[in-house]
């Protein structure tokens, strides 16, 4: 079990977080599919690799997501968890109502 206290950095977090694939995803059925800091920088206007780096291992020190070596390559990749996931709902507000009484 983590010890401390997680302190997330948002939006950063909910960014990183929604742009990994899922625990337990493969491409073809074979490979692990996940995404290196380095993937996660290029789809997120300016942050670096060394910040998407630190972000990804404390979610990873709480379980949200978890790293794994990327086949045939000596990087680092991540999928977000289960827990994760739920982070991500916590962050969802339920729909606004358009104030024309119609469902």
């Amino acid at each position: 079990m983590p010890t401390g206290v997680y302190d997330p950095v948002l939006p950063l977090d909910r960014m990183i977080l929604e742009l990994l694939p899922e625990q337990g995803a493969l491409i073809s059925g074979i490979y692990p599919d996940a995404m290196s800091a380095y993937d996660i920088v290029k789809k997120i206007p300016g942050s670096d690799t060394e910040l998407i780096s630190t972000r990804t291992r404390v979610m990873g020190h709480f379980g949200l997501v978890i790293s794994m070596k990327i086949p045939k390559s000596p990087i680092q990749g991540y999928q977000v968890t289960a827990a994760g996931k739920k982070f991500l709902r916590s962050f969802v507000s339920p729909e606004v109502s358009d104030g024309s009484g119609s469902s």
